[in-house]
């Protein structure tokens, strides 16, 4: 009776080993693929920066050349009708 008593023992011992075992390579894991999931949520919001300067910077540009264009056209304009006016 006594070996089946310390069997059951060292089997239940061993169970428990063998789950703790487990549950630490698994909560290694998750932490592996916690940094893996940090890191590339980093990455990606430093390319969405990136990228959104990017187009912010190619609007701006957009911008002062469309004024740059529409100012030229405006002074051509004003000063034809300028003209049109003295010669009237």
């Amino acid at each position: 009776m006594h070996g089946t008593i310390e069997q059951m023992q060292a089997a239940a011992k061993a169970a428990v080993e063998a789950n703790l075992a487990l549950a630490t390579i698994q909560f290694a894991a998750m932490e592996k693929f916690a940094q893996l999931n940090a890191s590339a949520v980093k990455t990606a919001l430093e390319h969405s920066i990136a990228y959104a300067k990017n187009v912010y910077d190619a609007a701006a540009d957009v911008d002062v050349e469309t004024s740059r264009v529409s100012d030229r056209h405006l002074a051509e304009a004003g000063k034809e009708l300028h003209k049109a006016r003295r010669a009237a």
